[in-house]
């Protein structure tokens, strides 16, 4: 049997308030679904999303709604930001008490960065991106390990068409090499 993907989650010892950002798309909603499974209802985990366009909001909840039923847990809403960028968010989750803030972030490859900027940010004892390592076959690797293979039809991942997908965008071409690469078709269409 092939090895399970490997990345580092160490919840704190003492209760937290931690933030998960949700951006709608694969990485950040494997996350919060792993968070959730290690808590097993020790610390406050606050969903969070952006404000980048309503669809956004849109995705980041059906994925939290699922989320929450398939762990048997209650529903949550999820906690709307006013801005659009993750690492200006960051600090104004420190000053709001947060002790922690997870993001989805992935190893970016070179082609897929195509006139965009790198969206790394470094971790810090606040900051943590336990996926930072991984690439997008990786994260389609622990999706199907996690038995999650449903967030491949809820999750959104064009970067220029609110339903569907382009096909053209980095964040296309990404998730479609991800799954060529391991010889699979991804069945979702959002």
């Amino acid at each position: 049997m092939e090895p399970s993907i490997e990345y580092k989650i160490v919840l704190p010892d003492n209760p937290f308030t931690i933030g998960v950002f949700l951006s709608g798309g694969l990485d950040s909603a494997i996350l919060y679904y792993i968070l959730l499974k290690l808590n097993a209802g020790k610390h406050t985990i606050v969903p969070l999303t952006l404000v980048k366009n309503v669809h956004s909001v849109k995705f980041a909840q059906n994925i939290l709604n699922y989320i929450h039923s398939s762990l048997s847990l209650p529903p949550a809403p999820i906690k709307v930001l006013p801005g659009v960028d993750v690492k200006n968010s960051i600090n104004e989750m420190y000053s709001d008490g947060f002790q922690q803030v997870y993001v989805g972030q992935i190893k970016e490859l070179p082609e897929f960065l195509v006139g965009w900027e790198s969206t790394a940010h470094p971790e810090n004892r606040f900051f943590k991106a336990p996926f930072k390592n991984l690439t997008k076959a990786e994260i389609v690797k622990l999706v199907i390990e996690q038995k999650q293979e449903t967030l491949f039809y809820l999750t959104h991942t064009c970067a220029t068409q609110e339903v569907g997908r382009c096909g053209e965008c980095n964040r296309c071409r990404e998730r479609k090499w991800a799954f060529d690469s391991l010889a699979l078709t991804d069945p979702g269409v959002l």
